[in-house]
């Protein structure tokens, strides 16, 4: 009888401890999350991208994803944008209104192409997405004014010989 109690009490006691320990990790990823919201309301773009990739290496979700490339988008760092863009875009829940951040992150970086195929892949231009459709026609190519690949990043070195 009292081995019967010992095992009952022990699994209630791992069960409590199991129950505890998991509510306590997702509240400290909400805190992870609400204090990267905070850092992007304060314009540190930066920590908070930091911080929404470490939620998103946790528990990859769409929103965190989008998070991530909204993040990037106020750096103006258009490539990690359009890369964390293509991963929102990995998953069902992505929306006509996503893609049309997609594309414009697309178009920035150079991959206007790739998207437009990721998109039509993906089912966005048949006759029920008809939104998706018409902005992808109506983009503006940028090609024409783009520099070719190689030519797109300029690397700055401070001149030391320059006299004052």
């Amino acid at each position: 009888m009292v081995l019967i109690m010992k095992k009952i009490a022990t699994q209630v006691i791992l069960s409590a401890v199991l129950v505890f320990g998991s509510v306590g990790i997702t509240e400290a990823q909400k805190n992870k999350i609400r204090y990267a919201d905070q850092q992007m309301e304060l314009m540190n773009y930066k920590t908070a991208s930091a911080l929404y990739q470490q939620a998103y290496a946790k528990k990859p979700t769409m929103e965190s994803a989008i998070n991530v490339a909204e993040s990037y988008e106020a750096l103006r760092d258009y490539d990690n944008a359009y890369t964390w863009w293509k991963t929102a875009a990995g998953y069902e829940e992505f929306t006509v209104e996503d893609s049309e951040h997609l594309l414009n992150m697309a178009e920035l970086s150079g991959n206007l192409e790739e998207a437009e195929a990721m998109l039509e892949a993906k089912g966005f231009t048949g006759s029920d997405s008809t939104e998706v459709k018409t902005l992808m026609m109506s983009r503006p190519r940028m090609q024409a004014m783009q520099a070719p690949a190689g030519q797109r990043k300029v690397k700055l070195e401070p001149m030391t010989e320059l006299n004052s």
